[in-house]
């Protein structure tokens, strides 16, 4: 007489279906909550394009109208030292916005920053995607510019010496090419930078896209 009786065949059999049932299900949930999790990614990519995008005209607006608020403060400062010249108000309330807006632009970059962050959790970590980033975290940095801007006439006793050279006029000079400079300057140091990203971004996604779509077709 064997060692298995032919009774316990049928035991076997099935106790072998329901551990290859089983593990046919375990493996089907695996690779569904698998394809879930890439699917959730996916959305988070593409919220996250959606934000930085927005952040874009945010930081852009932000940036023009704090320095600007600057360059008419250093403007009316300047202009009522002038004889005759009395800015006082004037010169306050651009003072006063212009540190209003130094705290809104502080805010922005700390939500321009975090929204940075997930990029770098969500896409893949890359020479390219790491050199694009780079310029957005150091937009501060391209706007020093602005601190020179009364480099000639900003420190009051240097301005004693060149006052009776300066008036209004070459001072509204001054100030509407500051404000071209910094319209240039926004240009080329947020706006553009954030938009080759945003690009590298939407190729990845397009990309991700398009293999999921090729992967979806070939599993029907």
């Amino acid at each position: 007489m064997g060692i298995f009786n032919s009774s316990w065949i049928p035991a076997i059999q099935g106790l072998i279906g329901a551990v290859v049932g089983g593990l046919i299900v375990a493996f089907s949930a695996y690779f569904l909550e698998k394809i879930k999790l890439k699917n959730n990614e996916s959305q988070r990519r593409e919220q996250v394009y959606s934000q930085l995008n927005g952040r874009k005209s945010l930081t852009s607006q932000l940036y023009k109208s704090y320095f600007e608020a600057f360059i008419e403060s250093k403007y009316y400062y300047y202009l009522g030292m002038l004889p005759g010249s009395d800015q006082t108000t004037n010169w306050l309330l651009e003072k006063k916005r212009s540190e209003d807006l130094a705290l809104e632009k502080a805010k922005s970059n700390q939500s321009l920053f975090e929204t940075i962050g997930l990029i770098q959790i969500l896409f893949p970590s890359t020479n390219e995607l790491n050199e694009l980033i780079k310029p957005i975290l150091d937009i501060d940095e391209k706007f020093k510019f602005t601190k020179y801007l009364t480099q000639e006439i900003r420190d009051e006793e240097q301005y004693q010496d060149v006052r009776y050279g300066t008036n209004s006029y070459q001072l509204h000079s001054w100030k509407v090419d500051a404000i071209e400079k910094l319209e240039k300057t926004v240009k080329i140091e947020i706006e553009n930078p954030i938009d080759e990203l945003l690009d590298h971004l939407k190729n990845y996604i397009h990309k991700q896209t398009k293999t999921k779509h090729n992967w979806e077709f070939w599993k029907r």
